[in-house]
């Protein structure tokens, strides 16, 4: 039942992400690195080749990982749809940063310190921080559709309002993370 339905729409959702987006995003960095071409470098193929492994199995896996999240709140639900609902906001927003952090320091491994150490020696080459960026946004992106998804299908299966609570829950998360709350503390 759900996880058939769940899965169509995660494959219709990225299929369609995907399709629009990436000709966008190819388009125009072929345009950011023609305006750069007077200031070409020698290009590492070991280190571009690594980065791009690395952003499309993160982009990946951040799809593989937020079904997983999914498929565990309707597992929950079934014995209990208070713990379910919420777990949902907490256990997708701690996913998300894990896979933001996880770029965030591959990012640094793969492309700022190579340039910080070049003297002469192959280097990264281009605006890599669009590519950091375009993962960033399909984690951010399956960790949402992830949590609609979810609470409409758990609403709808069920009478009750439970559902609401991991919507508030989420709600309230939200604020506090894109508010940077708990960086002043």
């Amino acid at each position: 039942g759900y996880t058939c339905s769940f899965f169509s729409v995660c494959v219709a959702s990225t299929v369609t992400l995907l399709a629009v987006g990436l000709p966008i995003f190819v388009l125009s960095s072929v345009r950011q690195m023609m305006k750069q071409r007077a200031d070409l470098r020698v290009i590492s193929f070991k280190l571009h080749f690594a980065w791009m492994l690395w952003m499309v199995l993160t982009s990946l896996g951040a799809w593989i990982l937020m079904y997983g999240v999914a498929l565990c709140y309707l597992f929950l639900s079934l014995h209990s749809k208070l713990a379910a609902s919420c777990a949902l906001p907490l256990v997708a927003t701690l996913c998300e940063h894990a896979l933001v952090k996880c770029n965030g320091f591959m990012y640094r491994q793969l492309v700022c310190r190579p340039r910080k150490v070049s003297s002469g020696r192959a280097t990264m080459n281009g605006d890599q921080r669009r590519v950091l960026d375009v993962g960033i946004q399909l984690a951010h992106a399956y960790k949402e559709s992830t949590m609609l998804i979810t609470l409409l299908a758990g609403g709808a299966a069920t009478p009750d309002y439970t559902w609401s609570i991991a919507l508030l829950q989420s709600f309230v998360i939200n604020i506090i993370v894109r508010g940077r709350i708990t960086a002043w503390l």
